[in-house]
């Protein structure tokens, strides 16, 4: 099944692990109750444990794993809970149910979702496995490997790692169904080599580590659920995409919507908690359910406007201005009451009363889109621009960024598009694959962090409301004034209305103009929601007073209301509005204030008022004043105040606050502003606090503060609560409560578990106290109070904490024999205890494969507080298991020896040694040969040392009711578990026996009679004539006996993808070689193909199906070679017949495996390829081909292979595996125990472990696994067969793969990808890549190169055979990341062993030198790139020209003829080589003068005169 990315996603992000638990105390009834009859578990371990244990029949210390949507337990019934129980009461049944549907469990472990085992946990008593004793433990028929461990008398938890298949899982029983569990059976075989010991079993859990939580999906505003069905129809693990949750309903309604539906998921997939993904609202909604929900575990927002969004702002003041027109609104979504919780104001209320639940994981993904235009263009995506300028940028044109990413503690991600990739927008986000791709691999921007609202880029004009008639016109004027860039709207519910606008210098703009004027204006008109919307964008708009036109071009209805205005793009006036309380008492006015701004600075003597829309959606009009009148404070600040004294409906008020001024320029701002009437007020007071101790062990579990509460009318509130300790700690509780117009108590409680774990003493402060009124019409705090109460000064060990706990350890490998190898890995562990008594305690030791290595246990005191627990563990089994560590203490109890002292269970990592290598550990074992993979897979369950090849099922079912009277004095090894349907030749009465011999014949005949004969000869010849008749038969045997020899083969060319020409002629060579080989020497024999890529080509199958199809897609071409001859006897059984027989099968297995491990073979396969016309002979470059031959079939007279349609273990003939051709034995025909409808049911009864696969594919799969041992990967066939093959795979352990690469890639990823593939292929034709690596891994001081020195190539360091070294294209790429204090170019140089024309000083003999002349020695040296940076950097003691002279090259100037001291003969000399007055070049460190009076100033006493050498 091919899954999306998105369906993918689903499934991964849903993905979750079991993780181990530390088993808390017992603290409310409630816990209590979780412990059933029926031996169903909670989490409780303290005393009140010790009662449920004995009520659900726990008898070992060991209390089980509490189940969850992970973990199955059964805890009671038959089987469990025994008495040491011997071998006569074995075996132990019991049964896990597992309750869950996982999915399609193929396609999930296909796709990685879910962990290819489960752990089978079970505690077991006194198993004396040193001593000898063998409890087979196998699962719904399936044995499990190794037996039981423990010691004499000691519990130990025992774990075994289940494959997937051998469980039984539900299946999905459909909407609205209930999932029915599924049975897996538990087997304990006890004491299965002996007779004298016994063992119990107290309960048994079934774990799986990892798997896709089911995921319930949940869309948005005017959507439904079929917006994920593209998604979710291809997604491999549970959803249920099916929710309506209806276009306009509040986030209140919809969680109810939601509850249910997580509800019926839980049904239907078995579970206890779910996944959430929720786009844009829907995610406010399930973010509203998830914040007191116990059943959701991860919830991912999409696009959710967590502080609302300015874009429903807006959407509020075209729906007042309508309805000043009409009751008719614009756009339903406008009017609704989703519309109006989406607001700013609306959601910065609900943000104060509502939080996150702390047990869920939330995620949010912000969009960000870009549109990609140039500023100049308008006409580039109009509606688009518009919609991120009023919304806000960084934003997906809805919900900015800055409120998806609003709340504090959520993982922020975001994802980006531009231009005409449009899956950034707001609807596209859940529609792209990468969306989810990203959501599934990134990591959050921090959960710590949230973004407040950025200043709006818009400012809003008034806003116009009408109404046209079809075929009217309606005009109004509009003023705009300085901005750089304008956007006029037009919104309209339906139909087509015309929209054209007239500058104030008449100039007339309408969509011809926009289109041909793209620089000065754009236009856009689309369907926004419900509704309809046009757009101008205008650059560098006149100020003044435009003209709009709206003309009624299509009406539908009498009248189309619309409404007009305009969007200024940062514009120096600005208007802010706000309520001075958003929240009221019913009948308490609300007091509206505007503030307009110009650049900052108030403006006054304007205009404002606020136009209000009732609860009942009437409007009213408050005048705001800035006169210093009350409400309004001080006199002309440029705060405009206004009271709406008529509150007397409960809800929501929605207001349009405008102010506008005329003048020059005149200018109108309209904003929204939300306020709340509410019904109730509330007052409290502190009665106290109340620390509880609810299970008797002196610990509080809990922190009650109490209160008393009154309010004004009784009803129903939201309470939310926050305790803080000094270091900042917070813990929040919200609760509903119902107060009365009385003092009412009212208890918060606050978990003394947390407060332990913060670690910080009290006293704590109940900070904050918020009381609100919610509905889906009404939002209001009434009560809002900090710094409320102090508690006592509390230590925070007062508060629940187990009673028990391992909080550390100490790793401590023991040298006993001074040898620097470890003998003993002992371990200390911390454990902080509070009851003081006797304990016992055992562990695990673990690698990191959760293979057991060892096992310790023992007794001890533990004293109050904290104590010490040693461990000691043998180092030899460390050492002999050749894996590194960390190790791990698993499986860790620690249980009192009375009912009365607790316990402590850890499953899994109770403790992390250190980072020990095994080699540091003794050992007896040799190592592998080759570095083992650091990740190796699972060892087999159930593996056998040497596999028998004809293992008796079941013992005898009809034993011989009496003994011989003349036994045998060597009974058989291996009687027939069936007396033979042939008795004796000779029998010991006329009569045959009535009790047949215990001793049948071993080669009993192959076609017995059904019922044997009643008057068998009394003197049958015992061997076969001397004297055979000298006359040949006058009828000799005309039967003809066909012999058929299956094989496959397959090549490294992917030849299955060429075209259908080229795949005949391909398949045509290979038929052509097969027969070649197979049939030399026979003119009888033939050769013929049976299937090619997967597709079969005969009409009958040549094998048996089953087989078929487990070679099916595996093998590139599968044939079978068919050769005859006439028997001698009818039977074709006779010695001649049988040796004929024989000799064809030697021959064609012989020369195909002879022909594959020579290469003779490939040769041949080339030749031809070479010679077909319709192939590339390219393809026989590096051509490696393996193959395998399968067991041969035989068929009598040609009258079919006679098969019964049953398949039947061939033991008789050591196959291998289970045959279908009608030949099964007599004894075998009687019971239909040994008889199997199909291959798979035979093979998993009969050839369990690693037998399976050679049953399933007796010439093998032709697929590949690792072999550590060698290095490589190998062919899943028999070994003998040469070439690639490496014996038959075990699949509990090996993990097949199409083609050496996968396998490479996956098993040894330790190797080089390329060499491994050459390797396991045995390809001569590898060479290495050519790339280059660091030189000191093959013998070079420089880089070298990846190839064979024996090529000749001095540049080569031989071919890199492990993936840690890394690989560079280039020499100087990995001269420079390996080599950096070595000059690159130098360096790649001598990499490259090319010329190297830079220069290098010899500071030794002071000169340059060309290093392409004279080499460094010295790779570290500084290089320069021409001779005078050389001698000016590097022998910079030297002038240029004697630097020049030294290094053997004329100086382009001799001197520079100015003056310079020497100070050894008193002169000033110049700068030249000659005469007087030269005296040589300067060196580097003279100063050197213009003129010689300037030199003779340096030597006082000395005249111009004789200054200057002569």
């Amino acid at each position: 099944m091919k899954m999306s990315s998105i369906a993918f996603m689903l499934a991964s992000f849903a993905l979750a692990s079991a993780q181990p638990e530390t088993l808390p105390l017992c603290s409310s009834p409630e816990a209590d109750a979780k412990h059933s009859d029926f031996g169903q578990e909670g989490l409780c371990i303290g005393p009140q444990a010790r009662n449920q244990r004995r009520r659900a029949q726990t008898t070992s210390p060991i209390e089980p794993p509490a189940e969850d949507d992970f973990t199955f337990v059964v805890n009671s019934g038959l089987g469990l809970d025994t008495s040491c129980t011997y071998r006569a009461g074995s075996p132990l049944v019991f049964t896990v149910k597992i309750s869950r549907f996982f999915g399609d469990i193929p396609t999930l472990l296909d796709a990685g979702l879910i962990s290819d085992t489960a752990a089978l946990t079970l505690p077991a008593w006194d198993v004396d496995y040193a001593q000898g004793e063998q409890d087979e433990v196998s699962i719904n028929g399936n044995k499990l490997s190794p037996y039981l461990t423990g010691e004499n008398e000691v519990w130990k938890l025992n774990t075994y790692y289940v494959p997937l298949s051998m469980l039984n899982f539900p299946s999905d029983p459909g909407a609205g169904g209930t999932v029915v569990p599924a049975n897996n059976v538990i087997s304990v075989n006890i004491d299965i080599g002996n007779d004298g010991w016994c063992v119990a079993i107290d309960w048994a859990a079934i774990q799986l580590r990892q798997a896709p939580r089911p995921v319930v999906l949940f869309h948005g505003l005017l959507s439904d659920g079929d917006v994920w069905k593209s998604h979710s129809t291809t997604s491999v693990s549970p959803h249920d995409a099916t929710a309506d949750l209806g276009n306009y309903s509040s986030i209140q309604s919809n969680a109810d919507l939601i509850a249910a539906r997580v509800a019926a998921a839980q049904a239907r997939f078995g579970v206890r908690e779910v996944d959430i993904v929720a786009h844009s609202k829907g995610g406010l909604d399930a973010r509203h359910y998830a914040e007191t929900a116990t059943d959701v575990v991860d919830l991912i927002q999409i696009a959710a406007p967590n502080a609302g969004t300015p874009l429903a702002d807006f959407g509020q003041l075209v729906s007042i201005a309508a309805l000043s027109v009409s009751n008719t609104v614009v756009i339903n979504y406008f009017a609704s009451k989703a519309a109006v919780q989406l607001t700013t104001d609306y959601m910065t209320t609900y943000n104060s009363i509502h939080g996150l639940n702390g047990d869920v994981s939330y995620t949010v993904m912000a969009g960000d889109y870009d549109t990609g235009c140039a500023s100049t263009d308008l006409f580039c995506r109009t509606l688009d621009r518009l919609l991120l300028a009023v919304s806000g940028s960084p934003g997906d044109t809805i919900v900015p960024k800055w409120s998806a990413h609003n709340l504090v503690g959520t993982s922020k991600l975001v994802f980006s598009s531009v231009g005409s990739d449009e899956s950034a927008k707001h609807r596209p986000l859940i529609e792209s694959a990468q969306v989810f791709d990203q959501i599934q691999g990134s990591v959050a921007t921090g959960l710590g962090t949230s973004l407040s609202a950025t200043d709006p880029d818009c400012q809003i004009t008034r806003v116009l409301a009408g109404s046209v008639a079809q075929s009217a016109t309606f005009t109004a004027s509009l003023d705009l004034d300085g901005t750089t860039e304008a956007y006029i709207v037009l919104s309209f519910p339906s139909g087509m209305l015309g929209f054209t606008l007239t500058s104030p210098d008449d100039t007339v703009i309408d969509p011809t103009y926009a289109t041909n004027n793209p620089t000065v204006a754009g236009y856009e008109s689309s369907v926004f929601y419900d509704g309809n919307i046009a757009v101008y964008n205008l650059r560098n708009p006149a100020v003044g007073s435009w003209t709009v036109q709206v003309t009624g071009d299509a009406v539908v209805g009498a009248q189309t209301v619309f409404v007009v205005n305009a969007f200024l793009f940062q514009p120096d006036i600005k208007l802010e509005a706000w309520l001075a309380t958003p929240s009221v008492l019913v009948g308490t006015p609300l007091v509206y204030l505007a503030k307009p701004t110009d650049s900052g600075s108030p403006i006054t003597s304007a205009t404002a008022k606020a136009t209000v829309a009732l609860p009942d959606g009437t409007l009213t009009t408050v005048t705001l004043l800035d006169n210093g009148v009350y409400p309004d404070t001080v006199a002309n600040d440029g705060v405009y105040t206004g009271s709406l004294i008529n509150t007397s409906q409960s809800g929501n008020y929605r207001a349009a606050v405008s102010v506008e001024k005329a003048g020059s320029p005149s200018f109108t701002r309209e904003a929204f502003v939300l306020g709340t009437a509410a019904t109730s007020t509330v007052s409290s007071s502190i009665r106290g606090e109340n620390p509880r101790d609810t299970d008797g062990d002196t610990l509080y579990n809990f922190l009650d503060i109490n209160f008393y509460i009154t309010a004004e009318v009784t009803g129903n509130f939201l309470l939310m609560a926050t305790l803080t300790d000094s270091a900042g700690n917070e813990q929040t509780v919200s609760q509903p409560v119902n107060i009365a117009n009385v003092a009412t108590p009212v208890t918060v409680t606050f978990d003394g578990r947390t407060i332990y774990d913060n670690g910080v003493n009290g006293p704590y402060m109940l900070s904050s106290v918020r009381l609100a009124v919610e509905s889906e019409f009404v939002l209001a705090v009434v009560a809002d109070l900090v710094d409320v109460y102090s508690t006592a000064a509390y230590n925070y060990n007062q508060f629940q904490r187990n009673p028990l706990r391992l909080v550390g350890g100490t790793t401590n490998p023991v040298d006993n024999n001074a040898n620097s190898l470890y003998d003993l890995l002992n371990i200390n562990l911390v454990v902080e205890s509070d009851i003081v008594g006797a304990y016992q305690w055992s562990a695990t030791l673990r690698d990191e494969y959760d293979k057991e290595l060892d096992f310790d246990y023992g007794s001890v005191t533990l004293a109050k507080g904290s104590n010490t627990l040693g461990l000691s563990f043998a180092g030899i089994k460390i050492g002999n298991n050749f894996v590194d560590g960390p190790y791990f203490v698993s499986d860790f109890i620690l249980f009192g020896s009375s009912s009365s002292v607790p316990s402590l269970v850890i499953g899994s990592k109770a403790y992390t040694t250190d980072a020990l290598l095994w080699t540091q550990f003794e050992r007896t074992l040799s190592p592998p040969s080759k570095s083992p993979t650091s990740r190796p897979t699972k060892p087999t369950l159930a593996p056998s040392a040497k596999p028998t090849l004809a293992p008796s099922a079941k013992p005898t079912l009809a034993p011989s009711a009496k003994p011989t009277a003349s036994p045998t004095k060597k009974p058989t090894l291996a009687p027939s578990a069936k007396p033979t349907l042939a008795p004796s030749a000779k029998p010991t009465s006329a009569k045959p026996t009535a009790i047949p011999t215990a001793k049948p014949t071993g080669a009993p005949t192959k076609a017995p009679t059904k019922i044997p004969t009643r008057s068998p000869t009394s003197a049958p010849s015992d061997f076969p004539s001397s004297y055979p008749s000298l006359m040949p038969s006058s009828q000799p045997s005309v039967v003809v006996q066909t012999i058929r020899t299956p094989g496959s083969i397959s090549t490294n060319k992917e030849f299955c993808s060429f075209s259908d020409a080229e795949r005949q002629a391909f398949t045509e060579a290979a038929l052509a070689s097969i027969e070649e080989f197979a049939c030399t020497g026979s003119e009888t024999c033939a050769a013929s193909l049976t299937s090619s890529c997967g597709q079969d080509l005969t009409a009958q199958r040549e094998l048996s199906s089953s087989r078929q199809l487990q070679a099916s897609n595996n093998w590139q071409v599968e044939y079978v070679v068919v050769d005859t001859f006439t028997c001698e006897k009818a039977s074709c059984s006779s010695p001649s017949d049988v040796a004929k027989v024989n000799a064809i099968v030697e021959m064609i297995t012989t020369n195909m495996n002879d022909s594959m491990s020579s290469g003779q073979f490939k040769e041949t396969f080339a030749v031809k390829i070479i010679q077909s016309a319709a192939l590339n002979s390219n393809l026989v470059e590096c051509l490696m081909v393996w193959g395998t031959v399968g067991a041969a079939e035989t068929d009598v007279g040609g009258t079919g292979t006679g098969r019964t349609g049953v398949f039947y273990p061939d033991w008789e003939h050591n196959s291998g595996t289970c045959l279908q051709d009608g030949n099964q034995p007599a004894y075998m025909e009687l019971s239909t125990s040994w008889l199997s409808s199909s291959l798979e049911d035979c093979c998993s009864r009969f050839y369990p472990g690693w037998n399976f696969n050679k049953c399933m594919n007796p010439s093998g799969s032709g697929l590949w696994y690792v072999s550590h041992a060698n290095g490589k990967c190998v062919t899943d066939c028999d070994e003998a067969n040469g070439g690639t093959c490496g014996g038959f795979a075990n699949l509990l352990s090996n993990n097949l793969y199409s083609n050496p690469r996968s396998c490479c890639e996956a098993e040894l990823f330790y190797r080089y990808l390329e060499f491994c593939e050459a390797d396991s292929l045995l390809s001569e034709c590898y060479e290495g890549t050519g790339l280059f690596y660091r030189g000191d891994n093959g013998g070079k001081e420089v880089c070298a190169r990846d190839c064979d020195p024996a090529s000749g190539d001095n540049t080569c360091g031989g071919i890199v055979e492990d993936a840690y070294i890394v690989l560079y294209e280039t020499a100087e790429e990995c001269c420079t990341a390996e080599y950096n204090w070595i000059n690159v170019d130098l360096c790649a140089a001598r990499t490259t062993q090319t010329s190297f024309g830079k220069y290098w000083p010899d500071k030794v003999n002071s000169k340059c030198l060309k290093d392409s002349e004279m080499p460094s020695g010295q790779l570290d040296v500084e290089v320069y790139d021409s001779l005078e940076e050389c001698c000016a950097s590097g022998i910079f003691w030297l002038s240029k020209a004697k630097c020049f002279a030294a290094s053997g090259v004329a100086s382009e100037e001799l001197g520079s003829s100015k003056f310079y001291v020497d100070w050894m003969n008193q002169y000033c000399v110049q700068d030249c080589e000659g005469a007087a007055p030269c005296g040589g070049l300067a060196q580097a460190w003279d100063p050197l003068y213009n003129s010689a009076s300037d030199c003779c100033a340096r030597l006082p006493g000395r005249t111009a005169q004789n200054c200057v050498y002569k």
